[in-house]
């Protein structure tokens, strides 16, 4: 057996990504219902029912009730599959904006209507103004319906344009007798001690909620926090695990199929002697 030598991202080659689709696509229907797509999560490491939800309506892109090979790829090569699932930020992104979805799609459609968007908002105390500008910002295909995938691009773009600049000025607490080097080492460990603060912070924020909401939303957070993601290399692991086993299939079967030539390449052989013999008794 061989190593695999890719792994589920942006890069990997379509062809290896396409293996990996036909691998859990059981019933060899050209797309990947909600039983499928988890056993394919399962096997990353991703077991908890709710994620696995939140995530499968994230690649179900055109909210069709399964995932085509189209919608697969880009949830690999656009969304940045491996990073979701490499970090437990992430995934927690995910999850928490799939719950705030739930709350305005009040008839269960997968989809956002411009009504029950407006009824949300306005219920939370937003103007007219307010809510027109939001919606349009998240139909950005303008079919007047917001599927869970654009919703949460639409939250990832406003969290990401929140996040505080790192300062340009050296500061006057002693960072000025620092080089720049020494300088990227500390900004890089304030950010990796605030960084769960920061996204909840961000989210709390871009959910359009009132200050009274907070405390609900932050002790959901902090239970579901205590599923963590795998991390990184958990999760390459992982990867690497279910593209062994696409490769190993592979192998097998181009095995069945050279047995299966050498099988009838062996009986011409027998056949062909056989019929010289005869020719010989006549």
């Amino acid at each position: 057996m061989h190593r695999a030598s890719y792994s589920l991202q942006a890069s990997t080659p379509d062809i290896v990504l396409e293996s990996v689709f036909k691998k859990y696509d059981a019933d060899d229907s050209g797309a990947l219902d909600m039983p499928e797509f988890q056993r394919a999560l399962s096997d990353l490491g991703i077991i908890d029912e709710a994620e696995q939800l939140a995530l499968f309506h994230l690649a179900d892109a055109d909210n069709g009730g399964s995932v085509e090979i189209g919608e697969f790829m880009k949830l690999i090569k656009t969304d940045g599959l491996d990073k979701i699932l490499g970090d437990s930020d992430a995934l927690q992104f995910v999850y928490r904006t799939y719950q705030q979805f739930r709350e305005y799609d009040k008839d269960g459609s997968g989809d956002i209507s411009w009504q029950e968007f407006w009824d949300y908002l306005v219920s939370k105390g937003y103007s007219h103004a307010t809510v027109s500008q939001y919606w349009f910002y998240l139909d950005k295909d303008g079919s007047k319906t917001i599927t869970f995938e654009e919703f949460w691009r639409g939250y990832r773009a406003m969290a990401a344009a929140q996040q505080p600049q790192a300062p340009t000025q050296p500061s006057q607490n002693g960072d000025e007798d620092l080089n720049e080097d020494d300088m990227k080492v500390n900004q890089e460990k304030g950010k990796s001690k605030k960084k769960s603060s920061k996204v909840f912070k961000g989210l709390d924020h871009l959910q359009f909620t009132n200050a009274d909401d907070k405390s609900n939303i932050l002790h959901a957070a902090k239970s579901k926090l205590k599923k963590s993601a795998p991390n990184v290399s958990e999760f390459q692991m992982k990867v690497g695990k279910v593209l062994e086993q696409v490769e190993d299939d592979q192998d097998n079967d181009d095995k069945d199929v050279d047995d299966n030539k050498n099988e009838n390449l062996n009986a011409d052989k027998d056949q062909h002697g056989t019929n010289t013999i005869d020719k010989q008794k006549s």
